[in-house]
């Protein structure tokens, strides 16, 4: 989770290579996935709160950028049924061709913060995966981790909560 599928799909070589399995190439494994993808993600639900957070943004002239690992293809199949999502007009996909390295490396806020054409430590982060708060850390984000998945808190209480971080259970407990 929060990983580009190109490292995802290495990694589950690799699992498959430490247990002794025949080891498909990363294409393979991608073209088992996206037929899957293709037909779950139109049926994406928003997370909770979401909708409100970039309707507040929009009113209050604050500058967004979406910054996901998911491919621009995928972004555009869960983004169908919610037009709201195009009010995000800055965007770093896990595929972007200006991206060294995806998450949990800062790039992808890096290259958000650019493109925004402000400082990475003047922007705030929402993240739900532990790779996505690690790569906001690290590029100096404010982060605002969600607790809505017990690995995600698990994970970056290892990590000792690094400063510059707030805990939310849901994009619903920011007080406007």
């Amino acid at each position: 989770r929060g990983r580009r599928r190109l490292d995802c799909a290495e990694q589950v070589r690799q699992w498959m290579q430490a247990a002794g399995v025949a080891m498909p190439s990363v294409e393979a494994l991608l073209a088992v996935r996206q037929p899957i993808a293709e037909r779950l993600l139109p049926s994406a639900l928003p997370m909770p709160g979401a909708k409100e957070l970039v309707t507040h943004c929009l009113q209050s002239a604050i500058p967004m950028a979406l910054v996901t690992s998911s491919s621009a293809a995928a972004v555009a199949l869960k983004a169908a049924p919610h037009p709201w999502l195009a009010a995000i007009a800055q965007r770093v996909y896990g595929d972007d061709p200006e991206l060294q390295a995806g998450k949990p490396a800062p790039d992808p806020y890096l290259l958000a913060a650019h493109r925004l054409g402000v400082e990475a430590a003047s922007c705030w982060a929402f993240e739900d995966s532990l790779a996505g708060a690690q790569s906001a850390a690290a590029a100096g984000c404010r982060v605002h981790v969600l607790l809505s998945l017990e690995p995600l808190a698990q994970g970056w209480t290892a990590l000792g909560w690094p400063q510059r971080s707030i805990v939310l259970r849901s994009l619903r407990a920011i007080a406007w």
